[in-house]
């Protein structure tokens, strides 16, 4: 039978184009014609063709039964062995594709899978640079406060040089009235030693009565000066307790600056080291 679409009118228009072309119609030249079609329906439809369209012709030699059933199953072989080669060319095709669509397949999750990888390693690394952004922020604000810190402790350091110089100062001043008032009993055993000489000698008591009331003005002025001096000494003690608890102040906020310094460090150092 005949393959739907394979004709003998197919046929019969291909040989007519052969003959027209100056050439002898055959299988392959009917089936180069038509692109398409079994050899052994085209041997049929070509064989009615031809039955119809050329006269009988007698020959004397006429082929054997057994050469032409030779020639036919030898077709027929051809025929099977053609039709097997394409079916395992087939099959090949088929192994390959199916081989191919699953290399395609696994291609297509080995790329997911590094799309994947990727989108989380360019998540982590966006993560790792605001981190870093944020270490590198914190780091900026630890290293101006520890610099105001340090303006701080260098204008207090500054401050209670100061203060200690001002205290040695009020010490030199205090020991200074203290020496002008132990002076104090040698002018008045002077006074009494004048007042003894007065007594012995009236010549001498004018004199004696004027240099003991100088002795007397200067007793008086080394009162007033002792009064200032007391009063100067009292002030210098208030200021020099005052000088030392400002130190005393000023040596704990700087232990505790300190104390605050070392505590921050410790906290950035343990923040980068659990980063």
């Amino acid at each position: 039978m005949a393959r739907p679409g394979i004709t003998y009118t197919d046929v019969e228009k291909a040989c007519n184009k052969i003959i027209a072309d100056g050439g002898r119609p055959s299988i392959n030249g009917v089936k180069a014609m038509l692109g398409s079609g079994s050899p052994n329906n085209i041997s049929a439809l070509l064989k009615k063709w031809r039955a119809a369209n050329q006269p009988e012709k007698k020959s004397d030699r006429v082929l054997p039964d057994s050469v032409i059933l030779s020639i036919t199953n030898e077709i027929e072989r051809c025929v099977v062995e053609e039709k097997a080669s394409l079916e395992q060319s087939l099959a090949t095709l088929q192994t390959d594709q199916e081989r191919l669509i699953q290399h395609c397949n696994d291609l297509d999750e080995s790329i997911q899978e590094d799309q994947k990888k990727f989108t989380k390693a360019h998540t982590e690394l966006q993560a790792a640079v605001a981190s870093s952004q944020e270490k590198d922020k914190l780091i900026e604000l630890l290293r101006a406060e520890i610099g105001e810190e340090k303006c701080k402790t260098e204008n207090q350091r500054m401050i209670a040089e100061t203060r200690h110089i001002d205290l040695a100062k009020t010490t030199t001043r205090l020991e200074a009235l203290e020496q002008q008032s132990a002076e104090l009993p040698k002018l008045t055993k002077a006074c009494t030693d004048a007042e003894k000489k007065a007594e012995a000698s009236s010549a001498r008591e004018i004199a004696t009565k004027e240099a003991f009331s100088r002795l007397e003005t200067e007793i008086g002025s080394l009162s007033e000066k002792l009064i200032k001096h007391d009063s100067e000494v009292k002030e210098l003690q208030t200021a020099l307790s005052e000088s030392k608890e400002e130190s005393s102040r000023l040596q704990v906020e700087n232990a505790v600056m300190k104390e605050r310094l070392i505590q921050k460090a410790e906290k950035s150092n343990l923040s980068n080291g659990q980063q």
